[in-house]
């Protein structure tokens, strides 16, 4: 009985290490989000769906590498990290991590700045939106830009993607336009027609 206990307890213990491995215990997102942590590093989860018979996990893998190889070597080791790819059923998951919201811009290409309201106009950021409050986890009252701007000192995202977006934080005020507040700390950007190249800058205003 000893050994039939023993054996059972080896079995336990590879399907955990194995589920370790490949991510089944893992938090992952189910479609792609922009995570802003306290830190000021930038989390990227992408979700796209995957043509195994042009690719497989092994080339994106090896793809991803070669491109954030160069960008390291040129700007900084560990400016940007690959953490995670997992293909399969047809869909791709590739985790990277920036440190920085300019690593991701130069990275990537998308626009994108965080910081203060205040230093956000020095930037050249106008703030010419319609704002919605966000209140309980979902849009508010329309408010004016002088209330979004009654506080410089509040923190604020901004960026033209199609994307999910998170932030540490609790969200007060964010553009209305091609938005859909998902939480206190979350919103969806993603447009109306669902033009997947067609983008808009989005504020964030949160503390």
């Amino acid at each position: 009985m000893l050994l039939v206990g023993a054996v059972a307890l080896l079995v336990i213990v590879i399907v955990v290490i194995v589920c370790l491995v490949t991510g089944v215990f893992e938090n992952r997102a189910e479609k792609s989000t922009l995570t802003l942590e306290e830190d000021g590093t930038v989390v990227c989860e992408e979700v796209t769906d995957f043509g195994a018979d042009y690719y497989d996990g092994s080339e994106l893998r090896s793809y991803a590498r070669e491109q954030i190889r160069a960008y390291n070597d040129a700007n900084g080791a560990d400016s940007v990290n690959l953490e995670r790819v997992a293909v399969g059923d047809g869909e791709a998951y590739m985790r990277t991590r920036y440190q920085s919201p300019e690593d991701y811009r130069q990275f990537t290409g998308y626009e994108i700045f965080q910081g203060t309201i205040a230093q956000a106009q020095e930037a050249g950021y106008t703030f010419a939106d319609t704002f919605v409050s966000v209140e309980d986890g979902a849009k508010g009252d329309s408010v004016g830009s002088d209330q979004v701007l009654s506080d410089t000192e509040k923190k604020v995202l901004i960026l033209r993607e199609n994307i999910t977006v998170t932030v540490e934080g609790t969200i007060l005020y964010v553009s209305d336009e091609s938005t859909t507040v998902e939480s206190g700390d979350t919103v969806t950007i993603a447009q109306a027609d669902g033009n997947e190249d067609a983008t808009t800058l989005t504020y964030i205003i949160y503390e």
